[in-house]
């Protein structure tokens, strides 16, 4: 049952980037100490100090550009419902919606459960995971079996919901008259793929998606939008008007959508497992990190051993980190854009000029 300990989706992208956020500058402040340490009279050890404070001092600057790349602007406060099936497709039209909506709005939407990362692989390697998230182009809200539950309490804090209608699911039409219960349908917006001409086709619409619900829903009121490749300059400006003219969100929960909610928990129950929560992922992120280091440094001194280790590890930090980036640019985001690549520039400025 829905009760006051139900928590929104889980929002780990906020989590990590709160982890890479706080360590990034530990790290370069470490390495600015190892390189007043390392000063002395040239010998070996001296060079082999800076070389190990030029990588501390690096690494530190690649996680400050992995944050500034990642870190949401604010909790989700628009939704995007969709079948999963038409994720790969509908990456344009995420985009175009992300750069509608502008600096006021975080797009969020439940991640498919296949594109999750466990616990254990986001603490030792919470930067690859952030970037894999950010550069994929899903979803990155999660949660299990009480997934309707907690997009409930999620969606007391939405301003509007966009419903892509294209592609049709059972859970997606759960979704759908849980939107419209919770945020009504002045505040839900469909995603069709052809022009609504009339009242009869709206009224046609809301009785194929069965949201007989509401005797006193307006057809007339549905609020829509047509997204068609060839036109996102129209999509873009049909969104950001109807988005202008949006009510006052209210962020308390409605009678009708907690018995809804009520009723399919009743067929599916409550996730109570807590593996996945943020005390957890950042524990294991603190106890883990160091331990990775200790046993990377013990095999540094055996050559190519090491560079097969982590040559797939760099290659696909690279590879996801510069699809986040494009992905940032795109979405209209160019100041965190440029942000994240500044800093991985003084990384690699460091990193390239420690003195011998």
């Amino acid at each position: 049952m829905l009760n006051a300990k139900t928590k929104p989706l889980g929002d780990p992208l906020r989590i990590l980037s709160r982890i890479t956020g706080w360590g990034a500058p530990l790290l370069i402040f470490a390495g600015m100490y190892l390189f007043i340490a390392a000063d002395g009279p040239a010998s070996p050890e001296r060079a082999d100090g800076f070389a190990r404070a030029a990588k501390v001092m690096a690494t530190g600057f690649f996680l400050l550009s992995v944050w500034a790349v990642a870190r949401p602007r604010r909790e989700a406060n628009a939704f995007y419902l969709r079948a999963f099936a038409e994720d790969d497709q509908s990456m344009k039209l995420r985009t175009s919606l992300a750069r509608a909506l502008g600096k006021e709005f975080r797009l969020g939407g439940i991640r498919p459960p296949g594109q999750r990362s466990s616990t254990f692989v986001r603490a030792l390697t919470n930067g690859l995971v952030i970037l894999r998230y950010v550069g994929s182009g899903q979803m990155d809200l999660e949660a299990g079996n009480d997934w309707i539950a907690r997009l409930l309490v999620s969606l007391t804090k939405a301003e509007v919901a966009f419903i892509d209608v294209r592609t049709m699911t059972p859970h997606l039409r759960d979704e759908i008259k849980l939107s419209v219960l919770q945020l009504k349908l002045d505040r839900c917006i469909f995603i069709v793929s052809r022009r609504l001409n009339a009242v009869e086709e709206a009224k046609e619409l809301l009785d194929a998606l069965d949201l007989a619900i509401d005797p006193a829903i307006d057809p007339a009121k549905l609020l829509w939008v047509v997204y068609q490749e060839g036109d996102l300059t129209a999509f873009q400006n049909d969104v950001r008007k109807i988005v202008d003219g949006l009510p006052k969100p209210c962020s308390r929960l409605e009678p009708e959508a907690i018995r809804l909610v009520d009723s399919l928990l009743d067929v599916a129950p409550p996730d109570t497992s807590r593996k996945n929560g943020p005390a957890v992922q950042i524990l294991s992120a603190f106890v883990l990190l160091p331990f990775t280091a200790m046993v990377l440094e013990a095999l540094w001194g055996k050559g190519w051993l090491v560079y097969v280790l982590m040559a797939p590890v760099q290659i696909s930090v690279w590879i996801f980190y510069m699809k986040a980036v494009f992905r940032t640019f795109a979405s209209g985001a160019r100041e965190r854009g440029f942000q994240s690549l500044l800093f991985a520039g003084l990384g690699a400025l460091v990193y390239f000029s420690a003195p011998e």
